[in-house]
């Protein structure tokens, strides 16, 4: 399928993708002495600031509470911010789109690999919290790669729908945008499962839930549980599937719909 031959072109070219990812991040923070930094800096304060806070008003114990908070804001931070970017992933390409002919999937991979590159900046803050609280060398932290694998994967299928969509229609961008807020709100990022016992279908039907979680978990030294794996296992064959058929379908209108 087209779809999946693109990927193929594209991660044959995949010095032009690092090239181009770190380039982003070069000119975004061009002059500036930290660069995306910047972001871990201010990550950090925020963990701080709010594990301070909520570890208070929860009452429950910091040396779990933070790390639990900085895992899954450091987290949400690259698929947010890669929603958020993958958007008007056509849109801000529209120059390129119009003249060179390249897999259009490239534009896609260059925002996620653009956002894993700052994640792993972000890991940093994970990596001090962990040494500053004593965790201990488990076994568990084998999982952490496969998970962020997985994760990836599912967010390029998600791109690939929704910068499609977003390039034919512009509201959506804006839709999916003020979404994540209150989503955010509804995920166990800053408040934990076992708050709202008695309401835990809630989370369980949260895509969002086991995406974090699926990382969040092995960070913490912990196996994730077997419906996460089996959700976002489902939703990446699903999810590739329609993609799949959807890149199929209007990747050639691309080019008429972001001028």
């Amino acid at each position: 399928m087209s779809i999946f031959k693109d990927l193929s072109i594209t991660l044959s070219k995949k010095d032009l993708l690092i090239t181009l990812s770190t380039e982003d991040i070069r000119q975004r923070y061009r002059r500036s002495v930290l660069g995306p930094f910047w972001i871990t800096l201010s990550m950090g304060i925020l963990i701080l600031t709010l594990g301070t806070l909520y570890g208070s008003l929860f009452r429950v114990d910091l040396t779990t509470y933070i790390p639990f908070l900085a895992a899954g804001l450091v987290i949400w931070g690259f698929i947010s911010q890669s929603l958020s970017e993958l958007c008007l992933a056509f849109v801000e390409s529209a120059h390129y789109i119009k003249q060179v002919k390249i897999p259009l999937v490239i534009y896609i991979l260059r925002i996620l690999v653009r956002n894993l590159i700052i994640l792993f900046h972000n890991s940093i803050i994970i990596v001090a919290t962990l040494i500053f609280f004593d965790a201990a060398l488990v076994w568990q932290y084998l999982l952490i790669v496969p998970a962020i694998l997985l994760l990836f994967v599912n967010l390029v299928w998600v791109g690939v729908v929704v910068a499609i969509v977003s390039s034919r229609y512009r509201d959506v961008s804006q839709i999916i945008i003020s979404l994540l807020q209150p989503i955010f709100f509804f995920t166990p990022i800053i408040w934990t499962v076992d708050l709202v016992p008695d309401r835990t279908y809630l989370i369980d039907s949260n895509p969002f839930y086991h995406l974090i979680e699926l990382v969040r978990a092995p960070i913490l030294g912990q196996i994730p549980s077997n419906l996460t794996w089996m959700v976002v296992l489902t939703m990446t064959v699903l999810g590739w599937l329609f993609a799949a058929y959807f890149y199929n379908k209007y990747q050639h209108k691309v080019a008429y719909w972001v001028i």
